[in-house]
């Protein structure tokens, strides 16, 4: 048993003799209209958590392929939680600038019995886009099925646009024997983040806001509905729009009636 849990920032697919399906199938071999997307990853350090059976036996490794280069990556922690072993790569992208790359994990169930390929990422590029949203998550309790108590933390960069939808907050009034009083009034500010996405980042993005915490540009956004994903015509590429909240509110209002 090995897994790469979905919420995270790269997408991985399971290599299997399974029909074709959602998991197992890369974008580029997907049927249909053929679309043009490349997903660029940041020239910053990425986590990757990789989940096996904490028998003393099973054991994860990880290969970065860079513009037909294979490197190993050896930067680990290893975590454990109940009958799992969780292991968190990371790889320092910074290393690799305009490469494109896919990552490989393999499994060696038992010592001595050979690695066996059991997931591939989908294709990547490193490079930093400064006119893409930088989108970072991570959660306060171990969710996802994922380790999150060792500091994992997410993030990609998306082509997307932040756009002002209103004002938001909430108002509690007394009445006073017929005079109106304010008890409290908080200000928000609500946006709505919108794109163009292939249908497996549109899910990934709704795992990321569902997350505690999600940062948008470095800002913290709460997700204050269930986002909208719409196909495209025939294509493999939706538009996603989802309502947020910038979590801290801009204006706080208390009064004491005594």
């Amino acid at each position: 048993m090995i897994n790469v849990p979905l919420a995270q920032s790269i997408r991985f697919r399971p290599i299997n003799a399974n029909r074709p399906n959602f998991d197992n199938t890369f974008a580029a071999d997907t049927t249909g209209a053929p679309y043009a997307f490349t997903f660029y990853v940041p020239e910053t350090s990425k986590q990757l958590q990789v989940v096996t059976p904490d028998d003393n036996e099973s054991a994860s490794y990880v290969d970065l392929i860079h513009s037909g280069t294979r490197t190993r990556i050896t930067d680990l922690a290893t975590s454990f939680i109940g009958v799992y072993k969780y292991e968190t790569y990371t790889i320092n992208f910074a290393t690799y600038p305009n490469e494109c790359c896919y990552i490989e994990v393999f499994l060696e169930p038992t010592p001595g019995d050979g690695e066996t390929l059991a997931y591939r990422s989908e294709r990547f590029t490193v490079s930093d886009q400064t006119n893409y949203l930088l989108i970072e998550w991570f959660n306060d309790e171990n969710a996802f099925q994922m380790d999150y108590s060792v500091g994992l933390v997410h993030s990609m960069q998306i082509e997307a646009q932040l756009e002002d939808l209103g004002f938001g907050g909430e108002v509690s009034v007394y009445s006073n024997q017929g005079e109106e009083v304010k008890l409290k009034e908080t200000a928000q500010r609500l946006f709505v983040l919108k794109c163009e996405l292939p249908d497996y980042m549109a899910e990934l993005l709704r795992l990321a806001t569902s997350h505690d915490h999600f940062y948008i540009n470095e800002v913290e956004f709460v997700r204050t509905e269930q986002p909208v994903a719409t196909k495209l015509g025939t294509s493999h590429m939706y538009t996603f729009s989802a309502k947020v909240t910038q979590r801290t509110v801009v204006g706080l209002n208390t009064h004491d009636v005594g």
